[in-house]
């Protein structure tokens, strides 16, 4: 789109949530994100703390042994925001590089091979980076200048580069983006479920790719299994913050309204009742007004 970073006038979303795992502060501990098994991690003055599962050495420790209590990577400074797949572990620096270990069967951690690796080693062609987030087996990568890449299994079109059923991606690969005209069109937040992906626009629309067994791209799920390219979530705007959970979708608007879609065998669409998916887009809190609510998080 030939646009560039210090062209880009991110004022416009000056009075938007920007939510908290964007940036860690110096004296801040900052929690992971992203749908880890068995494994956490958090950020404190810029280092990196993690702990418990280790059996694919995605602790970053050199080794393969289990930690109890969380435990300082050794090497490793500058950290600004760190995510959690399924048995790898990606980190941000300042400097707006990528950092990852862990499992590698299906190219997650970005390096160009698929090789498993027990510390934090670079993840290829980043240096813009700006936000990342994990799902169970690929990365999504936010950069400053509006795009975004991926990386890791697209076994259900979660890259949304066109491709599906490609279980290895190793190096990152863009993302297809709806068409730019301004720089309102730019993506500014980007989250992971299980197997699908949300990205947010400046202008306030939701868009989405991926698995949608259960309805979380807010399309029936009998008529659409998944998808490989983005898609928009269809009659909401003004949307500032987003969390995919495993199987099900949250958003919220700029007036305060929570959206929810998706999995809801135990309920967590906020609904009301229990049932195995609902893919039309519920509004479960509606607040008028500006925006009273600022942090989402979604699991299960």
């Amino acid at each position: 789109n030939g646009l560039q970073i210090d062209t880009f006038d991110w004022s416009y979303l000056a009075n938007y949530v920007i939510p908290p795992r964007v940036a860690a502060s110096n004296d801040s501990i900052y929690l992971f994100d992203g749908p880890a098994v068995g494994h956490s991690g958090f950020i404190k003055n810029g280092l990196l703390y993690t702990f418990g599962n280790n059996s694919n050495g995605q602790l970053g420790l050199g080794d393969t042994t289990n930690r109890l209590i969380p435990t300082l990577v050794p090497g490793i400074s500058g950290v600004t925001q760190v995510a959690c797949g399924d048995s790898f572990t990606i980190i941000m620096l300042g400097n707006g590089t990528l950092k990852s270990c862990g499992i590698n069967t299906n190219g997650q951690l970005g390096d160009g091979t698929t090789t498993q690796s027990t510390s934090f080693i670079n993840v290829l062609n980043i240096t813009t980076a700006i936000s990342i987030s994990c799902g169970f087996n690929f990365a999504l990568v936010l950069f400053a200048n509006g795009t975004v890449f991926g990386f890791g299994s697209d076994s259900n079109g979660q890259l949304g580069n066109g491709a599906v059923n490609l279980t290895i991606n190793s190096t990152p690969i863009a993302m297809t983006m709806p068409p730019v005209v301004t720089n309102d069109d730019l993506a500014r937040f980007i989250d992971c479920g299980a197997y699908h992906s949300v990205v947010l626009l400046a202008n306030g629309a939701s868009y989405v790719c991926g698995d949608n067994t259960y309805g979380q791209l807010a399309v029936d799920p009998t008529l659409l299994t998944n998808a490989n390219q983005l898609g928009v979530v269809p009659a909401i705007s003004t949307v500032v913050s987003a969390a995919a959970g495993h199987y099900h979708t949250i958003l919220i608007t700029y007036s305060g309204s929570v959206i929810t879609f998706g999995r809801n065998q135990g309920g967590q669409l906020g609904t009301g009742v229990i049932s195995a998916y609902n893919y039309i887009p519920s509004t479960i809190i509606t607040q008028s007004g500006s925006l009273g609510l600022s942090t989402l998080a979604a699991a299960g």
